[in-house]
């Protein structure tokens, strides 16, 4: 089995599974859960929920919690959308701060 890691968020959670990349969370919709892995710093189990509108990542005892589209249904799909948010929140944060600098520079 090989294990697989994926950041989940810019603060550096990581999950690391023995899921491959194409294996699929759900097929048809329903309410259920399944075990993605675990947190790499804290050795949890790391779930997968299926809500009505999202599916949501939960790591209970580090009170994680990532929302997630139902779109994203395998691990790889996982892996590009937690780097893409990654990406995204830190250019937001980069626009942020130069906004900032700007205003008192002013």
């Amino acid at each position: 089995m090989t294990v697989e890691s994926i950041i989940l968020n810019g603060a550096g959670d990581v999950l690391v599974s023995g899921l491959s990349d194409e294996a699929t969370f759900f097929g048809e919709p329903g309410f259920r859960t399944v075990k993605l892995g675990e947190h790499e710093t804290r050795g949890d189990s790391v779930y997968l929920f299926e809500l009505r509108n999202s599916n949501v990542i939960v790591c209970k005892d580090v009170a994680l919690r990532i929302e997630i589209s139902k779109e994203i249904n395998t691990l790889g799909k996982l892996r590009k959308w937690c780097a893409d948010e990654i990406q995204r929140k830190s250019m937001e944060q980069s626009v942020v701060c130069n906004i900032i600098a700007e205003r008192r520079r002013l």
